[in-house]
């Protein structure tokens, strides 16, 4: 049996990816979902354009032709995949004559960015349309990869904490809130949350904030009725039917944690001036954990022990890419 601890993104994706491979496998959670975590969130973006130069690499982008892959394969509705487009705008000439260039995108005129977006923007250097991007239902998406490991055999233990993880001769033995368990494999998916059985010492905080407003009080001019792509700026903008959310990222430090909430607000209604005219219903805030290099890894941390870590802002980019690498490693582990 493979023991898989934590059930957030990481977690999740391995255990579908690992009982559909074949595996008896176990899932350890110790909270409702992964509240306080970074899968916890209620949407996620997925578009492989990142960082300034938003060149995206061979591995984003194979990450999320996987995701879309797996998601069709799950049911796109029921994982929450809304296949939206990701719409980012430049915030300089500079920026936009170097976007100009990207591939497998369409850029998109000053002029145009409006009916595009489906709202009205500040925004005077054009931007580009990955069409092929969009958001996902977090919630949505853990359950449906459950689900679906479920159907196949696997144990969901949920509420229950795992104290801590010892080798023994022919597997690990599992300290829980339920008693003692054994496993032949053991997996660490506990995202930013130390784990004393898989020290991260190379790994550092990020930290995130999502404010979320109702749409509602806009009218229903303002319901969303048709395809509204993803807005990436100096925020993340995601718009659901029934709520707008804004999203940022910050390094951690306890005082642009203070202040997030209200840079996120003015950076929104900078974007979308309408915006200035709501006040946010809800909050999130998570860490995540990223490795020196920003990539995620699927690290062997001692004979019958491995960890899942580093998924960062990548997680639903790679998260099924690092499922099957798992699996391919637990297979020449165990013969």
């Amino acid at each position: 049996m493979i023991a898989i601890v934590g059930g957030g993104i990481a977690g999740a994706s391995a255990l579908h990816v690992l009982a559909r491979a074949g595996f008896e496998v176990e899932l350890y959670d110790d909270g409702d979902a992964v509240s306080g975590g970074a899968s916890g969130v209620p949407v996620a973006l997925l578009n492989p354009y990142r960082g300034k130069r938003a060149l995206p690499s061979a591995e984003d982008l194979a990450g999320h032709e996987r995701f879309l892959a797996e998601v069709a394969e799950l049911g796109s509705e029921r994982a929450g995949w809304h296949a939206v487009g990701v719409l980012r705008l430049a915030d300089s000439a500079e920026r936009a004559a170097a976007w100009r260039e990207l591939p497998l995108v369409r850029w998109i005129a000053s002029e145009e960015l409006s009916a595009v977006a489906a709202l009205e923007l500040r925004a005077s250097h054009g931007g580009f349309l990955f069409e092929r991007g969009g958001f996902v239902d977090t919630r949505a998406l853990r359950e449906a990869l459950i689900a679906a490991a479920r159907s196949r055999g696997a144990v969901i233990h949920a509420g229950v904490r795992v104290h801590s993880i010892e080798p023994e001769n022919d597997g690990v033995r599992l300290h829980t809130t339920m008693g003692d368990r054994r496993a032949r494999i053991a997996v660490s998916c506990t995202g930013a949350v130390s784990a004393p059985w898989a020290p991260r010492d190379d790994l550092r905080a990020v930290a995130g904030e999502v404010l979320c407003y109702a749409r509602a009080p806009l009218g229903p001019a303002h319901i969303a009725a048709v395809r509204e792509p993803v807005l990436v700026a100096r925020c993340l903008m995601i718009r659901t039917p029934q709520e707008i959310h804004v999203g940022g990222a910050h390094g951690g430090d306890r005082a642009e944690a203070q202040d997030a909430a209200a840079l996120l607000h003015a950076a929104g209604s900078a974007l979308w001036p309408a915006l200035a005219t709501l006040a946010p219903t809800s909050s999130f805030r998570a860490t995540r954990a990223a490795t020196p290099s920003n990539q995620p890894r699927v690290r062997r941390v001692a004979e019958r022990l491995w960890s899942v870590e580093g998924l960062a802002g990548r997680g639903y980019l790679r998260a099924f890419d690092l499922a099957a690498q798992l699996a391919m490693e637990l297979r020449r582990e165990l013969g």
